[in-house]
């Protein structure tokens, strides 16, 4: 029976200059979300992670 062949993990990309971990921004996400009762921010931010991770 043959071992399967373990492959190391991927490298994570280095974020841009300037721009937080993405666990840093769903946290920031999460605070803004909280501290303004419209959400305005919140949406902002939201929208530049699915810009980011699924945008053209």
């Amino acid at each position: 029976m043959k071992r399967p062949q373990i492959r190391p993990p991927k490298p994570v990309p280095l974020p841009c200059r300037g721009q937080l971990p993405l666990f840093d921004r769903v946290t920031t996400l999460i605070i803004e979300t909280d501290a303004d009762p419209n959400y305005e921010r919140a949406k902002q931010i939201f929208a530049e992670l699915l810009e980011e991770t699924y945008g053209s």
